[in-house]
């Protein structure tokens, strides 16, 4: 009579840990997706277009970014904010930057970190794992551009970065 008694609770128990699980993961996606598009509502109605016919996709400029960067999963795009759009060596370095994450498709490792936060929302490992992910692909973004850019350019790279204040690295 016991056997049984244990096996329901330990039933019950599992079935408690798998809701509060389900709950966590599906309160996480609906937050993260929340945050998105209201980022992504949000661009869309501050963005001025900004013609530059070296990028394969749009460029825009945007007011109020904290940094530029790229946005959008199946049709990404380019949003400056007006400082780097204003001067062109800068413009350039910030530009290669982000297409660096283009070329590398940043976009969907982004989206497959979220899922992974998403489903682990319980784990400092894996959001440990995300940041230092995030981290990463901003150093190969920035190895990439000095690659295109060349080895003259390394110092005026980094040297635009830090006088501007630009955020490059946060995207």
């Amino acid at each position: 009579e016991t056997a049984p008694k244990e096996a329901q609770m330990q039933q019950t128990g599992s079935t408690i840990l798998k809701l509060v699980w389900l709950t966590g993961a599906a309160a996480m996606a609906m937050a993260v997706l929340a945050q998105n598009l209201r980022f992504l509502r949000r661009l869309k109605r501050i963005r001025q277009p900004f013609a530059c016919p070296e990028s394969p996709v749009p460029v825009w400029v945007a007011s109020g970014l904290p940094s530029p960067c790229l946005a959008g999963l199946f049709r990404p795009e380019i949003y400056l904010t007006p400082e780097a759009a204003q001067n062109p060596e800068t413009r350039q370095f910030v530009l290669r930057h982000e297409l660096a994450h283009y070329h590398a498709r940043d976009q969907l490792w982004s989206l497959l970190r979220l899922i992974c936060q998403c489903l682990y929302w319980f784990d400092p490992f894996v959001w440990l794992a995300a940041a230092l992910s995030r981290r990463d692909c901003e150093l190969a973004c920035d190895e990439g551009a000095l690659q295109r850019l060349g080895e003259a350019e390394r110092i005026p790279y980094g040297q635009t970065l830090r006088v501007s204040g630009l955020r490059v690295f946060g995207n």
